[in-house]
């Protein structure tokens, strides 16, 4: 489990919604006309991964090429690598209290969806607050909006399942007021059979987690390529599979059809070691925690995704419903209930900010960024 330098990662899970009760299944939570519905077994195929939309991705790469771009000649040097690892680590600070809005759906949705997320509150001196009033409606936004009615502003939009990572969510550069951080695509006219997984990854994603199976210190032996001769073979939703003679489309091929439809860029952002995509940072200047295949915060793949099929140290037998236990470590390290200990972590990265900001130009963007970033830790 990683982040870079302060930062954590973690993927997708659960078929039952928490009723007040207990856990209750999801079709009785969500059980009347007027309610999306949970899509019988059937109807779960093909796969839809969690991702970026690509304008989001090129947004993502604007900033850091701006930032680049501005340092010049200065741009390999150690304080610049340190500060762009800086500018990742998006969490909060402990104890924050982070708030959330909806644009679309019902009230007894986003009661749902606020029961699932809040899980990560459970081991993590943080909480998400939904704005639920004594009607029982929930706090809203708007794509008019010309001020932040929330941190955190979720949508269900065409676009699939993703969210900005932490503090990224209002950052101008990256998301103005009236955009969604946080998508569950459809999710107000039916639930996916796993929607409970893509809400405990994504408001991970929300508190500053990345994916773990880009860890910068453990490469996921993914098979990129087709078996030689793989034949181009679809099942009748038009998704790449097997062929006549047992050979299997590679990572490229099954992403790059139908239902995701992504392109290489994107497949390689959602993908790659971090190390990959960043190749200037070594892996030395990350924090690494160990890697964790069971986390909440890793993909599912199938085994004939991976070069060593089931004997992979990526592979997980199944999906992931819950927090694994590495998740709830982490969680409580990076949010600690001790007002002690998280002051010590709020000195150690003003500390870290403090030292790049001796190493840079302080009329580059980057100075400016981390400038900013300090102020937030007072």
């Amino acid at each position: 489990m990683l982040r870079p330098a302060h930062v954590t990662a973690m993927t997708l899970g659960l078929a039952l919604a928490l009723g007040p009760g207990g856990l209750t299944p999801a079709s009785r939570a969500l059980g009347d006309e007027t309610e999306p519905v949970v899509e019988p077994p059937e109807q779960f195929q093909p796969r839809i991964m969690e991702g970026y939309p690509d304008w989001y991705i090129e947004r993502l790469a604007a900033r850091e090429r701006k930032i680049i771009d501005d340092l010049g000649a200065r741009r390999n040097a150690l304080g610049v690598r340190a500060g762009l690892i800086l500018l990742n680590t998006e969490e909060w600070k402990p104890g924050s209290v982070i708030t959330v809005a909806f644009n679309g759906g019902t009230p007894r949705l986003h009661a749902l969806i606020e029961r699932i997320a809040s899980v990560w509150s459970q081991y993590g001196n943080i909480r998400f607050d939904f704005g639920r009033d004594a009607s029982g409606h929930y706090r809203t936004w708007s794509p008019t909006d010309i001020d932040y009615k929330a941190d955190i502003r979720v949508g269900f939009l065409p676009g699939g399942f993703w969210s900005a990572i932490g503090r990224d969510s209002i950052n101008p550069d990256l998301n103005q007021p009236g955009n969604e951080t946080l998508n569950l695509e459809g999710y107000d006219r039916s639930l996916p059979y796993q929607f409970a997984r893509h809400i405990r990854h994504e408001f991970g994603h929300a508190l500053g987690l990345e994916h773990e199976h880009q860890s910068p210190n453990f490469a996921c032996d993914f098979r990129w390529d087709d078996d030689p001769g793989y034949v181009r073979t679809t099942d009748k939703s038009g998704q790449f599979v097997i062929d006549g003679q047992g050979r299997r489309p590679g990572i490229y091929t099954w992403f790059g059809g139908p239902p995701n439809n992504w392109s290489k860029t994107k497949i390689d952002f959602q993908l790659r070691q971090l190390t990959t995509l960043n190749p200037d940072i070594p892996v030395a200047d990350y924090s690494v925690g160990q890697f964790d295949k069971l986390s909440i915060m890793k993909y599912y793949f199938d085994d004939c995704m991976y070069v060593s099929g089931k004997n992979s140290p990526c592979y997980s037998p199944g999906e992931i419903y819950e927090l694994s236990a590495e998740d709830e470590k982490r969680i409580a390290m990076y949010y600690p209930v001790g007002g002690a200990v998280a002051m010590t972590r709020q000195v150690q990265k003003k500390a870290a900010i403090e030292s790049v900001l001796t190493q840079i130009p302080q009329s580059s963007l980057l100075a400016k960024e981390l400038q900013a970033r300090k102020d937030q830790l007072q």
